[in-house]
């Protein structure tokens, strides 16, 4: 083993350095405090800004609201629906590019695993 000294070895062996000398007291607060202002004087304030439009509207029961419809709910998306299994196909690239244009000049309104889908059962009642 190395004779080297660690440099931390005298870390704890130095002098501790002298005391500061007592800061000066702080000052004393003032002996009295701030007058703050009290509740009853706001609504006073208040109560002379309104005008009779504002006073009217207040003792009037407000506008029924319309009826809200109901929430709608968000269809299940196609990975968390139990009806569908997540299948790997290998289809060839150029028919694959002309199948999203396709999809895209109809407005994107089906996707391409549903068309897949769509295929795939009328193949199997040709089958049967």
């Amino acid at each position: 083993m190395s004779n080297r000294r660690s440099k931390f070895a005298g870390i704890f062996d130095q002098e501790e350095p002298p005391a500061a000398e007592p800061a000066a007291p702080a000052p004393e607060p003032p002996a009295t405090p701030p007058p703050v202002p009290t509740p009853t004087s706001t609504p006073a304030v208040v109560a002379t800004a309104r005008t009779p439009r504002t006073q009217a509207r207040k003792t009037t029961a407000p506008a029924p609201r319309p009826p809200t419809p109901a929430p709608t709910e968000k269809p299940l998306a196609k990975s968390k629906d139990p009806d569908y299994a997540p299948v790997t196909l290998y289809v060839r690239r150029d028919v694959y590019t002309r199948v999203q244009i396709e999809l895209l000049k109809q407005g994107r309104t089906r996707e391409v695993s549903d068309v897949v889908t769509e295929l795939l059962s009328d193949w199997l009642e040709q089958v049967r």
